[in-house]
């Protein structure tokens, strides 16, 4: 439940860290944008390792081009048509479920065919919907907080939890590359966490 102040806490600029690590919802909250965070390294490396094995580097630069260029257009898309309509049609937390589901879906499928397609498509899911519809979700997620928690709560997610969220996946790919596991491996682990990223909002 976010609403556990009174309206006496809206007066002055933040809240205390206390009182922000002390309220469960904000720690669920924390807790969506870092797994995003995660998945989010994994899922690049992941497409970055199997498109160096099979790529030169001339041709891995003009197909990286493409991806991302590719990448920008559909996030305008989907930031200026879709967005709005989902939110207003499924509401925060069902659109929040899009992300993992979809990653799940397309990590199950790398890892039974682990092919530069499909970890691309894994990646370029990830990658178009985390800034155009997964980052507006959550931060929606704080407009029921009062003032002062809210203030804090979006100051933290914004400057430190997102850096958190990649150093803790830097450090997924740190053990990674000591234990020299496959591909298919690293979808299993991303398959693995987009579950507990999808439980953490249900």
């Amino acid at each position: 439940r976010p609403l556990e102040s009174s309206d006496s806490e809206d007066e002055g600029d933040a809240a205390p860290l206390k009182a922000v690590f002390a309220n469960p919802y904000l720690r669920v909250a924390f807790l969506i944008g870092i797994l995003c965070a995660v998945c989010m390294v994994l899922a690049d490396y992941e497409m970055k390792i199997v498109a160096s094995r099979s790529m030169s580097e001339e041709v891995m630069a003009v197909w990286f081009g493409r991806f991302y260029g590719a990448m920008g257009v559909a996030a305008f898309v989907v930031q200026f048509v879709l967005v709005g309509r989902l939110l207003n049609r499924l509401g925060i937390i069902k659109c929040l479920m899009i992300l993992p589901v979809l990653l799940a879906a397309t990590s199950l499928a790398a890892l039974a065919v682990p092919t530069l397609l499909i970890v691309a498509l894994s990646n370029f899911l990830l990658l178009t919907l985390a800034e155009t519809l997964e980052q507006p979700a959550e931060e929606l997620l704080f407009l029921p907080l009062p003032k002062r928690l809210r203030i804090r709560a979006q100051t933290l997610v914004d400057g430190a939890l997102t850096p958190i969220g990649q150093g803790i996946g830097g450090a997924f790919l740190l053990l990674l590359a000591m234990a020299s596991l496959k591909v298919t491996q690293v979808a299993g682990i991303i398959v693995a966490l987009a579950g507990a990223w999808f439980v953490v909002i249900r």
